[in-house]
Parts: C-alpha cells; sequence; structure tokens
C-alpha cells in the first residue's frame, strides 16, 4: 500500500514539473512578406459568403479529456480494481465508468460521476475544483490542482453534453 501511494506520489510530482514550465507569452509575429492577402483587397472589400451559424468553438470530445486531463493526472486510476470501482486504463472503459455512472465510494453515495450537460451536478468537476457539492476529497489525490486550463476543459465537455 505505501509503494503504491509513494509511486502516485512520485508521479504526480513528475507530471507537476514537467508541465510547470510554461513559455515566455509572446507569439512570434507572423510573417507576412509574401502573404497576398495582407493588406488592403485590391478587389474591394470582402463580402460574407453565408454559413452564418454558430462561431462558437465545438465542445470538447472526451479524447481531449482523456488525453490532456486522465491520462496525465489521474494514475491511481488507470490500472483496474480501485477501490471506488473507478478504473480508466483506457479511453472506453473510462467514459463507460463516467458518464451516467453512479460512483463508487461510501463519501458520494447516491451521487453520479458525470452529468451529461451539467458539470454543477457532476462529482468529477466538484473533484477537480474541490468545490461545491464536493464529497471525498479533491483531484487528483495528494498531487496539486489541476491547472485552471484544465478544469476549464472538463467542465466545457461536460457542459457541452459529455460526448465521447
Amino acid at each position: 500500500m505505501m509503494t503504491k501511494l509513494r509511486a502516485c506520489t512520485l508521479c504526480f510530482a513528475l507530471i507537476f514539473s514537467l508541465t510547470a514550465c510554461g513559455d515566455s507569452g509572446s507569439s512570434p509575429t507572423p510573417d507576412t512578406t509574401n502573404n497576398k492577402e495582407a493588406g488592403p483587397n485590391p478587389d474591394g472589400p470582402a463580402t460574407d459568403s453565408g454559413g452564418g451559424g454558430d462561431t462558437t468553438a465545438s465542445a470538447p470530445t472526451f479524447g481531449d479529456i482523456y488525453t490532456q486531463v486522465i491520462s496525465p493526472n489521474c494514475s491511481c486510476h488507470l490500472g483496474t480494481g480501485h477501490s471506488t470501482g473507478l478504473d480508466m486504463p483506457d479511453a472506453n472503459t473510462a467514459f463507460t465508468n463516467l458518464v451516467g455512472a453512479a460512483t463508487g465510494g461510501s463519501a458520494c453515495s447516491g451521487k453520479t460521476r458525470v452529468v451529461a450537460g451539467d458539470s454543477a451536478q457532476s462529482v468529477l468537476y466538484d473533484k477537480v475544483t474541490g468545490g461545491g457539492n464536493l464529497c471525498g476529497s479533491r483531484m487528483p489525490l495528494g498531487g496539486a490542482a489541476l491547472p485552471q486550463n484544465l478544469v476549464d476543459l472538463v467542465k466545457a465537455w461536460i457542459d457541452g453534453g459529455a460526448k465521447q
């Protein structure tokens, strides 16, 4: 048990140290010297080609959640036989064990891990934010809180319908 806990702690520390470094925040300036679209259009103003519709970004997929959030941050659940029944060794199993699934631990009894379309009622969202209706411990257990961009990704996925 202690070895497993130590391994989880080391994994979280490694993940945190590898993801803690960011860029300086400056973006390179694109080179427009050979860009024929730079500057005014010699044919006059552009016209709308139609299409209209929703211009907002689509909700993230579960593939995004698994590769960016679960796989690098939830190592205790990546195997099988977790005490709460939340095993996530691959994306398909993780999706099945999260969306619409009842929690397995006594601390969260009667709650649903992910309520599609409603992050406020989803245990997963409470677990990664540590707020609201938190039952049990904030996740990742023993590790640093998830960066806000990953918390926002989880929220967008759930509120967008928790699609696979």
